[in-house]
């Protein structure tokens, strides 16, 4: 599938058809729609194609405005129900199944919730913005791109400071 995403809809992830033209399409014209209303305009849009349950519309339409204005590279306020994301970036190579191997280690060693991420497809990790591989992203974020970090630091970005 060629516009398949995955984006977080409340705390799950779930992927999502032709939202990549939807947004660049809404993105030609922008404040056409009221922003209030975009997330309603591109459920509308999408829903030939997926299908939403009718009582998680403003669920949907909230991570479609988030989304929506990711696009247009505007901030994006913090929820406090956001869950950890996690992605290893790199082709399979024994350093990239390593550093994917210490994460894992890492978030089950100290029981912390994420959703974790091993993306090997090359035109997906650009879509990241990473050219040299392996990398971290850490919500959204990249840590490191072209080396693998020690575990100390690894943990440094996945654990929460306490003190």
């Amino acid at each position: 599938m060629e516009d398949y995403v995955k984006i977080r809809i409340g705390n799950l992830q779930a992927g999502i058809i032709g939202l990549k033209a939807v947004l660049s399409e809404l993105a030609q014209c922008p404040g056409d729609i009221p922003e209030e209303q975009i997330g309603a305009v591109i459920r509308e849009r999408l829903a030939g194609t997926n299908y939403f349950a009718p009582a998680a519309a403003e669920v949907y339409e909230k991570a479609f405005l988030r989304e929506y204005r990711k696009h247009l590279g505007l901030p994006v306020a913090a929820e406090g129900n956001e869950v950890l994301s996690i992605k290893v970036l790199g082709p399979g190579c024994p350093r990239c199944r390593q550093l994917k191997d210490t994460v894992m280690q890492i978030l089950g060693h100290h029981q912390v919730a994420a959703d974790f991420e091993y993306i090997t497809d090359p035109l997906a990790i650009a879509e990241h913005g990473v050219v040299l591989t392996p990398a971290v992203v850490i919500n959204d974020e990249i840590k490191t791109s072209g080396t693998v970090p020690n575990p100390a630091q690894l943990e440094s970005w996945i654990i929460p400071r306490t003190d």
